[in-house]
């Protein structure tokens, strides 16, 4: 989505990102607008972490430009938010979800025994509401389900209070109801928040997502809402239809010469 100059959020120029020889990242182009909501699609493997971590500054790239709000991503103080991939994870801890998300307030140095301040629990309690799990603010992250457990994980990246959202694989673990719940919640997010989106599920691509790309290795990206089926059939190695059981989901152009 193209809003003008004035409000790029992120601009990745010519990309390359190597591990040892294998080209992870090839040439990858991309500009990203304010409160665009874009989805990156593609197989296992075919570099979506990567790029989200190229994009944090996490990793550096062999050749090429990452700039945020026009500066480095070593150079930026923009607050991200950030969702990783939350697999597996000690479900024993003792951590409470509250404690989870006020973990997004702590300063990049934090002295042993930091205390909190009144503002951040009504913080805590302000996000917490916002995403709909105020309820179960006491319990246990142990005893969360795949989808309450990522809404504490995305309340833990608002409470950064970013000017954008990086979410990896939000709904690879939950049910297609969480998952239902999980892009309603992300819609109303990008009212106010830039959100880009990485996931290998097609039927995750739901109609509240604004423009869609292909990522493997190369990206296949035009601003636009809909992608070919010979697109996706390049990035994915086979023809590829999109099916969704009850998801929301945009329907991709017909495969030229079917009937």
């Amino acid at each position: 989505m193209n809003n003008g100059i004035d409000n790029k959020v992120i601009e990745i120029k010519n990309l390359y990102v190597y591990y040892n020889d294998y080209c992870a990242l090839s040439n990858i182009n991309l500009t990203v607008y304010d409160r665009d909501f874009i989805g990156i699609i593609g197989p296992n493997g075919g570099g979506k972490t990567t790029l989200l971590k190229a994009i944090l500054g996490l990793i550096k790239p062999a050749s090429g430009t990452i700039s945020i709000f026009g500066k480095s991503p070593a150079e930026s103080d923009v607050p991200v938010g950030y969702v990783p991939q939350f697999s597996t994870f000690e479900k024993d801890f003792p951590i409470s979800v509250t404690q989870v998300v006020m973990m997004g307030m702590l300063p990049s140095r934090t002295k042993m025994f930091y205390r909190f301040s009144k503002e951040d629990y009504m913080e805590a309690e302000k996000i917490m509401k916002q995403v709909e799990i105020y309820d179960i603010r006491d319990r246990q992250i142990g005893s969360l389900s795949g989808g309450q457990l990522q809404r504490a994980l995305i309340a833990r990246a608002l409470a950064v209070k970013p000017k954008f959202l990086l979410l990896d694989e939000p709904t690879a673990s939950v049910d297609t109801n969480s998952k239902i719940h999980i892009y309603d919640l992300l819609r109303m997010l990008n009212e106010e928040i830039t959100i880009i989106v990485i996931t290998h599920d097609l039927g995750a691509v739901s109609s509240h997502i604004k423009t869609v790309g292909c990522l493997n290795r190369e990206l296949y990206y035009h601003g636009t809402s809909g992608l070919e089926s010979s697109v996706i059939a390049q990035v994915y190695g086979c023809p590829i239809d999109l099916i969704a059981h009850g998801v929301p989901h945009r329907v991709f152009d017909e495969h030229k010469g079917e009937s």
